[in-house]
């Protein structure tokens, strides 16, 4: 039985004896937001605005060695990201926040017999969405 280590929507990040599918270089973000307001012959004042959406991206390995098929892996993410939705991110059993995937970067590292892709790395970049599903609304 694989162990789970988190999900994007439908897509999970486990851990078996069969296969490895799992994140790395995991970095979040979060920014303030400030506006500065001049004051004549006297210091700024800064007023609290609110953060901006958290940014989240780390780096998924499809390596058929590994028992996780590039090619199919990279069909199963594109047809996700075809789909436009905002999705929960859960990493570690801990819920990150409703996410879309902004960015994505696919490097294809390995090649066996015929020229097939044996190893892709990908780089995935999300970004919260602000309470657009009932979700957001009890967690």
């Amino acid at each position: 039985m694989p162990n789970v280590l988190g999900c994007y929507g439908p897509m999970p990040f486990y851990c078996s004896e069969d296969a490895i599918f799992n994140y790395k270089d995991l970095k979040t973000s979060k920014q303030v937001r400030w506006a500065e307001h001049a004051v004549y012959l006297g210091k700024t004042i800064k007023e609290f605005l609110g953060f901006s959406p958290m940014g989240v991206s780390f780096t998924l390995r499809f390596d058929a060695s590994r028992g996780i098929s590039p090619m199919e892996g990279l069909l199963s993410l594109e047809k996700l990201i075809d789909q436009h939705l905002a999705m929960p991110l859960i990493i570690g059993g801990a819920y990150v926040g409703m996410m879309v995937i902004d960015k994505y970067d696919v490097q294809h590292k390995y090649f066996g017999k015929g020229g097939a892709c044996i190893v892709a790395e990908v780089s995935i970049s999300f970004s919260e969405v602000g309470c657009d599903s009932i979700l957001d609304r009890f967690i």
